[in-house]
């Protein structure tokens, strides 16, 4: 049995670490969802491990319990590492935003590098105890970074005063599924009783629930009538999802696995990140993967790499939007030019390029 699966983002990019000949151990580090003083260990294979720390007590809301679940993760996760680690190897921290960076300045000094995806207030929403937590983590830990990745030059200014040296390098698709969206695909029997044309949304259920415009999409759905508009990825819809989705043309279905939605995205003819507009956000992950199938992707706040940007619209409002889908009906983007265009766009080829930055950082040090 897995002890948790991979993220399809960090997931990814660990196992793509592991295949490196100069790395020799990766430890994949979660919460788990449970109450104890002893973590799980899974190995996956002869390089991979994961590794769930016990969640504790609602930390969040009692600091002092919060306080006391660090001092204990972080002293579990530095025995056990040490426990397993080869004599002569050079550990380095690799945290992922700022969920678990208030765990580093208890950990014995390490190359630390603190990778940036998203805005504190997207990773928080309106839970101002979360955001008064991690904002402390931040200020703590970007002084204890020696690498700092921003996947979009717009979260650069969240990395102001680090410590260390800061670069961009944004984000990229895994190899199975780039494959897996050039092949012949069935519909899904799901999509199968919709009609098309088909606007896809697909998303995580925090994603679907607190980020995409509800409002705008309930808009575009009275300007195109005949259009479907499709979400996956959310199992449990709250208040606003559950109202828009009441609409004769807006459908939603649940979480479905990751190698499954080239079939999905490969079967509309539009696809959409139609998140609220904030601060110019960072580099939407769902940009490679309907690229990746050949798909359009209408945008509302995210800007993409550069290199698929020309498979992208960005609109201001719900007639621009709606204006977009009808155009890339008429005019679909050319397959072929997208996949010539992803050769290198790959979690592989990210991580050979984070490692030699890795090494550089060593050697600065």
């Amino acid at each position: 049995m897995q002890l948790y699966d991979f993220r399809k983002t960090s997931g990814k990019m660990f196992q793509s670490f592991a295949a490196h000949p100069g790395v020799s151990k990766v430890w994949y580090v979660q919460l788990a969802r449970r109450i104890g003083r002893t973590l799980r260990h899974q190995q996956i294979n002869n390089k991979v491990h994961v590794i769930g720390l016990p969640n504790g007590l609602r930390g969040n809301l009692v600091p002092l319990l919060g306080q006391l679940n660090l001092a204990r993760n972080a002293s579990l996760l530095t025995r056990h590492i040490k426990l397993h680690q080869n004599v002569n190897d050079e550990v380095v921290y690799w945290f992922y935003d700022w969920g678990m960076a208030d765990l580093l300045h208890k950990l014995p000094k390490k190359l630390t590098v603190m990778e940036l995806r998203d805005h504190m207030e997207d990773l928080c929403g309106s839970n101002w105890r979360a955001r008064s937590r991690l904002q402390k983590a931040k200020r703590q830990s970007l002084a204890l970074t020696d690498l700092a990745i921003a996947v979009s030059p717009n979260l650069l200014p969240e990395l102001a005063s680090c410590s260390g040296t800061v670069e961009v390098e944004y984000n990229a698709i895994g190899k199975e599924f780039l494959t897996l969206a050039r092949s012949t695909l069935p519909e899904p029997e799901l999509l199968q009783r919709i009609p098309r044309p088909r606007l896809g949304v697909v998303g995580s259920g925090w994603s679907l629930n607190h980020r995409v415009d509800h409002e705008l999409i309930a808009r575009v759905a009275e300007i195109l009538p005949d259009w479907q508009i499709v979400f996956v990825g959310c199992d449990r819809p709250l208040s606003k999802l559950t109202a828009l989705c009441e609409k004769p043309n807006i459908h939603l279905f649940g979480m479905q696995p990751q190698l499954s939605l080239p079939a999905f995205i490969r079967h509309f003819d539009v696809c959409a990140v139609p998140y609220r507009k904030g601060k110019p956000r960072g580099d939407a992950l769902k940009v490679y993967e309907y690229s990746a199938c050949g798909r359009p992707t209408i945008l509302t706040a995210d800007e993409p790499h550069p290199v698929l940007r020309q498979f992208t619209r960005t609109v201001e409002n719900p007639v621009t939007f709606a204006r977009a889908c009808e155009e890339f009906l008429v005019n679909p983007i050319d397959a072929n030019k997208v996949a010539s265009s992803m050769e290198y766009l790959t979690w592989e080829a990210r991580a050979s390029r984070c490692l030699d930055s890795v090494q550089k950082a060593m050697a600065s040090q």
